[in-house]
């Protein structure tokens, strides 16, 4: 009977009212009667997806650049910092002078601060940002809209959290020397590809 009470204050305050609340179980009515399923999607918390998640996870946007830096945001990539069980050397990969965390990989690195910079002057971005966070969200704001250059920021930070990731590790486990001029090549090519990909008659006015 608590249960059943509970249920009643629930339906009563989503649908704002007890008059509204009748007329919306009037509908809840499925081939074989009352539907409680359709009671149950009423009342369920629904969680509300963060601007991050919206900005991260969109079609246009290759599922491994979304999942690459959705991990990076989340501080799930295995930076050597989040490695100490294994009794590895912290020291970043690319300077080998402070250690390997998301934020110092990412951004204040001499190799990845050179990457950047080349990046926002190869596609005539004018922000700076020193964060993942404060990255998304100042391309969240920039990129509102539906015109192709909306999508160079998202595309840029997206794509070069990527690709710094997989130089860092083509370093570790291939020997691969890291250069930032090759990265930033790498990135503004694959930037561009996308947008092709998107709009191929509009890429020279908004890159232009």
């Amino acid at each position: 009977m608590r249960n059943l009470a509970r249920i009643k204050e629930l339906l009563i305050d989503k649908c704002g009212g007890l008059m509204n609340c009748i007329q919306t179980l009037s509908k809840c009515k499925g081939p074989s009667g009352f539907s409680t399923s359709k009671v149950y999607e009423i009342i369920r918390p629904r969680a509300q997806k963060s601007f991050a998640f919206k900005f991260i996870w969109r079609g246009f946007v290759p599922p491994k650049y979304a999942f690459t830096t959705w991990l990076c945001l989340k501080g799930r990539l295995p930076t050597k910092d989040r490695l100490r069980f294994l009794a590895v050397d912290e020291k970043c990969s690319f300077c080998g002078k402070e250690t390997e965390n998301i934020n110092h990989l990412f951004f204040t690195c001499d190799f990845s601060r050179q990457v950047w910079e080349e990046v926002r002057n190869g596609l005539g971005i004018s922000r700076k940002t020193g964060s993942i966070k404060g990255a998304i969200k100042w391309a969240y704001r920039d990129a509102r809209g539906s015109r192709l250059h909306s999508k160079i920021g998202p595309l840029a930070i997206l794509c070069s959290v990527y690709h710094i990731w997989r130089t860092r590790n083509a370093l570790i486990f291939e020997g691969t020397q890291a250069v930032a001029s090759k990265t930033r090549t790498i990135i503004i090519y694959q930037v561009l590809r996308i947008l092709y990909k998107i709009a191929p008659g509009g890429l020279r006015a908004s890159v232009s």
